[in-house]
């Protein structure tokens, strides 16, 4: 679809997003929900006739989208004398930081590789875009150097960059911030840990305690602005131990952020590519409904036979949206993706390694097309 025709469709899409959003967190249980499972792809492309064997991408160290990761395959050997220089530069091309020198020989599997740590752990995708590679003198880099004659370059999308910022570093609209996918991680995560608490109190049978924490996991879903925030166990306090936001609300800022960024991207591969962390979150929005429905039963559940059962079920939903938005090294997690596999006969790669293709950027030689991941849109 050509680019025009996206942007006229994308507010039209999220309204229709947005809008499907609480009918299917109701309507999704667990022995019925359409929930899918799967596993992570690998974070480098593999080469071929539409994917450039040499590549950078953005990812997180210390901090969120800290780090740059070039690989290039296939590179002469820079000239006697020479070497191949690695340049981040900023979206209006006023600032560029040399992040280092490539090695002068590939290594066993015909690679020359750098990796880059921003010191301090500060985000390099905020004020970057663009990664360059030049020949230039070997020997210590001058002060104050700019870069010299470019050899490869590859950027994020251009028409994207907005919505990708907003979907992975920073958004702006949010109550402090919160990019909307770190943001959903965050409280998947965090959900995940107060059911566990909650089930254990529940098995322990502290009743008080475990329909205290359901008050927790059913608020840290809706957010403070949600219609079923409140005081849910009677004792007088609506708390949040979450930031007051809501995954509902995180997950509907990804999901339109998504859909503006598939609307105004440049490349056809790139608009794709931010479409395919959709699914992943829809699935984590069933769950989470689900988990959100049973935490306010729970909450004012007094039978302990019953809180015990449904304190269970409510973990189990929480292990879910966890693994559809990010299993982040979790062993369980992944367990929990293999087993939504198997139990529904195919796969689906959680948001966030999908939100990862938006940060690769082919390198490629000045003037080849286009400089970023995809074919003209």
């Amino acid at each position: 679809m050509r680019r025009p025709a996206r942007e006229l469709l994308a507010g039209l899409a999220c309204a229709a997003l947005l809008a499907a959003t609480p009918v299917l967190a109701q309507e999704n249980l667990p022995a019925e929900a359409q929930g899918q499972g799967g596993v992570i792809t690998a974070a480098w492309p593999q080469a071929s006739a539409t994917v450039p064997a040499s590549v950078a991408a953005f990812g997180d160290e210390l901090n969120i989208m800290d780090r740059l990761e070039v690989r290039l395959a296939g590179m002469l050997a820079a000239p006697e004398g020479s070497t191949y220089r690695v340049w981040l530069r900023s979206d209006e091309k006023d600032v560029a930081q040399h992040v280092g020198d490539l090695p002068a020989t590939a290594n066993e599997f015909g690679v020359q590789a750098l990796t880059y740590r921003q010191p301090g752990g500060e985000t390099l995708l905020l004020q970057f875009s663009e990664v360059l590679v030049t020949q230039e003198p070997a020997g210590p880099l001058p002060s104050g150097a700019r870069p010299g004659p470019v050899v490869l370059a590859g950027q994020i999308d251009p028409g994207a960059l907005v919505h990708t910022r907003r979907l992975l570093v920073r958004w702006p609209d949010s109550r402090y911030g919160t990019a909307s996918l770190q943001g959903l991680r965050r409280m998947a995560h965090g959900i995940r840990g107060q059911a566990a608490i909650m089930r254990e109190a529940a098995n322990g049978g502290d009743l008080d305690g475990m329909r205290r924490k359901a008050e927790h996991v059913a608020n840290m879903i809706e957010g403070q602005g949600g219609g079923s925030f409140g005081d849910h166990n009677g004792d007088g306090r609506a708390e949040d131990p979450g930031d007051g936001v809501g995954l509902l609300n995180y997950a509907a800022g990804a999901l339109s952020q998504t859909q503006f960024a598939w609307a105004t991207a440049t490349g056809q591969q790139v608009a794709e590519e931010a479409l395919a962390v959709q699914p992943p979150v829809q699935v984590a929005l069933a769950w989470a409904g689900f988990t959100r429905d049973l935490s306010l039963e729970l909450a004012r559940t007094t039978d302990p036979e019953r809180a015990t059962d449904l304190a269970g079920h409510v973990l189990r939903a929480t292990y879910r949206v966890a693994a559809a938005v990010d299993p982040a090294g979790d062993i369980e997690l992944q367990w929990t993706l293999d087993q939504l596999a198997e139990e529904f006969g195919t796969t689906v790669t959680p948001a966030y390694a999908e939100a990862q293709a938006l940060v690769h950027m082919p390198l490629l030689p000045p003037g080849t097309a286009k400089n970023t991941a995809g074919a003209s849109g």
